[in-house]
C-alpha cells in the first residue's frame, strides 16, 4: 500500500536523516470546488504542487489527471535539466521505476488469455532451466501468480549487477537463484522482490521467442497509445536525475527492466487507466478482456494472515487510506536511484492519476500528491469531499492495544536491528543512533514521539500517525502498526539464539570485493558482531547504515532474520583464494586485513 510504504519509509529516515520540523503550510483551500470546477481544483493543485516542491528541494515533476477517456489536465513543473534550461512539461518523459511491474503483469495476462501461460502451474513448466533451494520439508512450486503478488518467498533482490552502464541480460537470474534459497515458504507474507518481476520477464521472453522489451512495445505499448514510452535499462533522455541535495546525480542502466524500466510521461502512463475505464479497449482493438482485469484488480491475499489489512492484486496495491468514499484505490509506486512516481486510480469514478519525478527526495512527496489530486477529481465529479482532522480513535478488537510493559524487547523493523527499552517509567525505540518516546494513545494503542532535549515535539511526519501493538500471528510475535486503513506487520520480536564458534570467529570487519563498479563507489565496511547476544551485521553504505539480525543455521549459513523485504535472505560462507569470503545477493565481502574478532 503506497501511504503504508510511505510510513515505513519514514521510519527508516529517521535513523539517517535529521528530525526536522514540518514543512510550510499549504495554500488556503477554498471550502468547496464544486461539481464541474476542475479549472479552480487544478489551480490550487499547481499552487500547492509549487509550494511543496520547494520546501522539499524537489527539481522537476509532471502530473496527469483522468476522467473516464478524457485527459483534464497534464503539467510540468521545476526543471527536467537545470544544465541545458530545460523545464518540465507535461509530457517530459521519467524512470516510472515500479510501476512497471503492473505493465509487466498485464503482458502476462495477455499470455494467460492466448493460453501461452498458466498463472497457477509451476513456473518451470516455461523455465526449465529455474530451480532454487528450499530449508525444512518441501513447499509448493513458484507460479506466476506468486511473483505477480510477491507471494513466492524469493529473496528480494540480486542486487549485485543490478545498477551498472552495461548489465548483464535480466534472465541471467534464472540460472544464478541455483544456489539460493527461498525466504519464507509459498503465500506466507508478503515479501516484495524484484528478483520475481524478474523472473516473470524472463517467462513472458522465453514464450514470446523476442526480447522482452520488444515484446513490450509490440504487444502493449504501441496498443496502449503509448508511442513515445518504452521499456530500456537505460534511464531516458528528457531528464536529468538529480539526488536530495539538487545536484545532478548519475542513474545507471538497470538489469531488471521488467520489474522497474519503464521510461514514461504522465499522460502516455494513463493510457494504462485509460484502456482499465473501457474494459480493455482502445482505439486498435481489444488490449486485455475484462475477466484479465478483474483478476488483477481482485485481494489476492486475504487468506494470508501475517498480511494481516494489506491487500494486493496481480501487480497492484490497494491504498486505502488515499482516497476516501470513492470505493478501492488501486495504486502502484515507482522508485529508482533519482526518480519517483506514483499511479492511483478510482475505479468506480474511473478517475487516475500519475505524477513522476527526477529528484532522489521525491518518494513522500509523489504520493502525497497522487491521493490530494485524486481526492479532488472525486469532489469534484461527484460532491465526495476528503475528510480532514484525525480518525477517531478507538481500538480493534482482533488486534487489542498491548500493555506498555509487554512491548519492551529487541525487534526487526524496516531499518533493521532495534530496541524497545525501559527508562525509568518512560518506554524508548532504539534504532541506530536515534531515539523515540514510546507513549501511550488516547485509543489505548502505543505512539511514536520525538522531543528534542526531552521537551519540544517535532514532527516526525506518517511515523507520528501510526499506532503500534503486539499480536502472534502464524507463530510469529509481531509488531503491528495501524494507519486509517488497517494493521500492517512493522516488525518482528526477536530472542538470541545460539551463535556457534564458526560465526564468532568470523567476528570483525568485512569490505566488499565484488565486481560492481557502481555498488564498490556506494558500499561502506560491514561489521560482524554480536550485540546483546545476537549476531548482528552492520552495514555502511550511501543511503546510510543498516543493523540486520542474523540467525546461524549451521557453520557456513545464516539467514537475515525478521519478515517482508529483505529478511529470511540466505548470507553464505565460501573459500575463496585468500580465505573464507561471505557472499549475500550476489555481492562477496572479504575479511578486512588485520581484522580482530570482537
Amino acid at each position: 500500500m503506497t501511504d503504508r510504504r510511505s510510513a515505513l519509509r519514514a521510519l527508516a529516515a529517521t535513523t539517517i536523516a535529521p528530525l526536522l520540523p514540518a514543512c510550510g503550510t499549504a495554500p488556503p483551500r477554498p471550502d468547496t470546488f464544486g461539481r464541474g470546477g476542475h479549472d479552480a481544483a487544478i489551480k490550487w493543485l499547481g499552487a500547492l504542487i509549487r509550494r511543496e516542491m520547494d520546501d522539499a528541494g524537489i527539481a522537476g515533476l509532471s502530473i496527469a489527471l483522468l476522467d473516464g477517456q478524457r485527459l483534464i489536465h497534464a503539467e510540468g513543473f521545476g526543471v527536467a535539466d537545470k544544465a541545458a534550461g530545460r523545464p518540465a512539461a507535461a509530457h517530459t518523459r521519467y524512470r516510472a521505476g515500479s510501476i512497471s511491474k503492473v505493465f509487466t503483469v498485464a503482458a502476462a495476462m495477455q499470455m494467460v488469455e492466448a493460453g501461452t501461460l498458466d498463472l497457477d502451474a509451476p513456473l518451470t513448466d516455461v523455465l526449465p532451466d529455474f530451480s532454487i533451494r528450499t530449508r525444512g520439508p518441501a513447499v509448493a512450486a513458484i507460479t506466476p501468480r506468486m511473483l505477480m503478488t510477491h507471494h513466492s518467498g524469493l529473496p528480494s533482490d540480486r542486487i549485485e549487477g543490478m545498477w551498472r552502464d552495461n548489465p548483464l541480460h535480466f534472465p541471467s537470474l534464472v540460472t544464478a537463484m541455483h544456489d539460493e534459497y527461498r525466504a519464507f515458504p509459498p503465500d506466507f507474507i508478503h515479501a516484495y522482490s524484484n528478483l520475481g518481476f524478474s523472473l516473470l520477464g524472463a517467462a513472458i521472453e522465453r514464450i514470446a521467442g523476442m526480447p522482452f522489451e520488444r515484446h513490450m512495445r509490440e504487444r502493449l505499448l504501441l496498443p496502449l497509445g503509448m508511442e513515445n514510452s518504452a521499456f530500456d535499462t537505460r534511464p531516458p533522455g528528457d531528464t536529468q536525475a538529480y539526488d536530495a541535495q539538487g545536484h545532478a546525480g548519475n542513474e545507471p542502466a538497470l538489469r531488471d527492466s521488467p520489474a522497474g524500466g519503464l521510461n514514461t510521461s504522465a499522460p502516455e502512463l494513463l493510457q494504462l487507466a485509460r484502456m482499465i475505464f473501457a474494459q480493455g479497449d482502445m482505439a486498435g482493438g481489444r488490449v486485455l478482456g475484462p475477466a484479465s482485469l478483474a483478476e488483477m484488480a481482485r485481494p489476492q491475499n486475504a487468506g494470508c494472515a501475517l498480511d494481516a489489512d494489506l491487500r494486493v492484486g496481480l501487480g497492484w496495491h490497494f491504498a486505502p487510506d488515499a482516497v476516501r468514499g470513492g470505493g478501492p484505490v488501486l495504486s502502484h509506486d515507482g522508485g529508482t536511484l533519482h526518480h519517483h512516481s506514483a499511479l492511483m486510480l478510482l475505479p468506480e469514478h474511473r478517475l487516475a492519476v500519475a505524477v513522476l519525478s527526477n529528484s532522489a527526495n521525491a518518494a513522500r512527496l509523489v504520493n502525497r500528491l497522487a491521493g490530494t489530486a485524486l481526492g479532488l477529481l472525486l469532489e469534484v465529479k461527484t460532491g465526495i469531499r476528503q475528510p480532514t482532522g484525525p480518525i477517531p480513535a478507538q481500538a480493534d478488537p482482533r488486534f487489542p492495544p498491548a500493555r506498555p510493559e509487554a512491548i519492551a524487547g529487541f525487534y526487526d523493523t524496516p531499518t533493521g536491528f532495534a530496541e524497545i527499552r525501559r527508562d525509568g517509567d518512560r518506554l524508548q525505540l532504539r534504532i541506530g543512533d536515534r531515539q523515540l518516546d514510546v507513549r501511550p494513545r488516547p485509543d489505548g494503542y502505543l505512539g511514536l514521539e520525538y522531543r528534542i532535549l526531552g521537551l519540544f515535539p517535532v514532527s516526525i511526519g506518517p511515523l507520528g500517525e501510526l499506532a503500534f501493538t503486539l499480536a502472534s500471528i502464524s507463530g510469529r510475535e509481531v509488531l503491528l502498526a495501524r494507519q486509517s486503513g488497517g494493521f500492517f506487520v512493522a516488525g518482528e520480536r526477536m530472542a538470541a539464539v545460539p551463535v556457534p564458534e564458526a560465526w564468532r570467529a568470523r567476528l570483525g570487519t568485512y569490505r566488499y570485493v565484488g565486481g560492481d563498479a557502481f555498488l564498490a563507489g556506494r558500499i561502506g565496511v560491514t561489521e560482524l558482531a554480536l550485540e546483546d547476544g545476537f549476531l548482528v551485521a552492520v552495514s555502511t553504505a550511501a543511503e546510510g547504515i543498516q543493523k540486520l539480525a542474523l540467525a546461524p543455521v549451521g557453520d557456513d549459513e545464516a539467514v537475515i532474520r525478521g519478515l517482508g523485504r529483505g529478511r529470511g535472505d540466505t548470507v553464505h560462507v565460501r573459500a575463496g583464494h585468500d580465505g573464507e569470503r561471505l557472499h549475500y545477493a550476489g555481492m562477496v565481502f572479504q575479511r578486512a586485513t588485520g581484522a580482530a574478532a570482537s
